[in-house]
């Protein structure tokens, strides 16, 4: 019976060690075995190994509440110090607690990092914006300074265009001074040549006057001879010949006055009329002489009238030079200034051609300039499209790190 009675105990024995041990292998470490069930040592057996769970168990089920919260999270967790443990579970419980304060020293780490990489990716975003901008603005600038400078460089081919009809229009300006002066020369020639006439035609006019005169005088004379009857037939004779003479002198300066002698003209045809009447009708002398004085009175009123138009020539040619000294000082006037015009034009023309070199040296920088500025505005351009793609990258960093502080505040440290 007690071979029978040990056999059984030995078979519950081992029945409940191998339900604790598949429990055990299944991961139900709360599963014990009823201890007093057993008889004796076999109790002590069952017992000891319910104690030895009992002590596995709490270690362990503390390391799952602070693995639960490490997992949630919270590294301020540790072991508790009210649990008991030993041997092997004291290391368990250190290292299970330095695990808490390693990784919140590395999350304390990587939230500075992360802050100051907030900060970082915050400042460089911002200036990046600013050097987008500012990159996007030269592109602005550049390509606004490129179509400025096209235009420049327009506006002075224009201006060299410009410049360029100038000098040809002085070129004409000053070979038409140069005639205009030649002709003014020609006219200041012609003037002194006409003050010279006129005053030979003066001196000419006033000789006439003077004939005039004498012969006013002589008419004068001549009828108060005739009023004496004594030697008249002698007298008619000296008469007529004077008379003669006079008409002789009369025609040659009639002749010499021009337009002016008509009224000579006359005069002397009609003395030598009476001339000749004298010397054919001597018998009727004093109806003669009474008619010769009556036309006397006639010729001294014409030659009178005669002497007072050529006088008033005389004035005329004498205002016809003042009028020629006049047009001869104003013509050499006019022959100075158009002289010093040509000068001026000359100049006017050595200041366009270099007018005209320095429009084409500007010209040709203004075109470098332009190359430049467009060379300037495509860098610029890619610049500003380099920079804005920077700007993405760094916005998009700064979004990460955002991010990364955000998942980093969910730890507690």
């Amino acid at each position: 019976m007690k071979a029978i009675s040990c056999i059984v105990a030995v078979n519950s024995l081992v029945e409940d060690a191998v339900m604790l041990s598949e429990a055990a292998v299944a991961g139900k470490l709360n599963t014990r075995a009823e201890a007093t069930s057993h008889e004796g040592d076999f109790r002590k057996i069952v017992s000891g190994v319910n104690g030895t769970l009992d002590a596995v168990i709490g270690p362990l089920n503390e390391a799952i509440r602070v693995s639960n919260e490490f997992s949630n999270g919270n590294f301020r967790a540790r072991v508790d110090e009210n649990l008991h443990v030993e041997g092997d579970f004291i290391n368990f419980k250190h290292v299970l607690n330095n695990i808490g304060v390693s990784v919140s020293e590395v999350i304390k780490s990587a939230k500075s990092v992360t802050v100051d990489v907030v900060e970082c990716s915050n400042e460089a975003s911002k200036g990046a914006d600013e050097v987008a901008k500012a990159a996007g603005d030269v592109a602005m600038s550049s390509q606004k300074s490129s179509e400025l400078t096209r235009e420049l460089l327009y506006k002075i081919e224009g201006i060299n265009r410009e410049v360029i009809d100038l000098s040809v229009s002085n070129e004409k300006i000053s070979g038409t001074s140069k005639g205009i002066l030649s002709a003014a020369n020609e006219v200041v020639r012609i003037g002194k040549d006409a003050q010279v006439l006129g005053k030979e035609t003066n001196l000419k006019m006033e000789n006439v006057e003077k004939i005039a005169k004498n012969s006013v005088d002589g008419i004068n004379s001549l009828t108060e001879q005739i009023k004496q009857i004594d030697g008249i037939v002698q007298l008619i004779n000296d008469i007529t010949s004077q008379i003669n003479l006079l008409s002789l002198n009369a025609s040659i300066e009639a002749a010499r006055a021009g337009e002016h002698g008509r009224g000579f003209a006359v005069v002397a045809g009609e003395v030598k009329n009476l001339a000749s009447k004298a010397r054919n009708a001597t018998e009727t002398i004093e109806t003669v002489v009474n008619s010769v004085q009556r036309d006397s009175k006639k010729t001294a009123d014409a030659i009178n009238t005669a002497n007072n138009e050529i006088i008033d020539g005389v004035n005329s040619v004498n205002k016809t030079l003042d009028a020629l000294n006049t047009i001869i000082k104003n013509a050499t006037q006019v022959t100075k200034d158009i002289g010093d015009i040509a000068k001026a034009i000359d100049n006017q023309t050595v200041i366009t051609t270099n007018v005209v070199r320095a429009s084409e040296e500007g010209n040709t920088m203004t075109r470098e300039v332009q190359k430049e500025s467009e060379a300037l505005a495509a860098v610029a351009q890619e610049t500003s499209a380099s920079t804005q793609e920077i700007g993405a990258a760094i916005h998009e960093v700064t979004e990460l790190s955002s991010r990364l502080e955000s998942e980093m505040e969910k730890y507690s440290v």
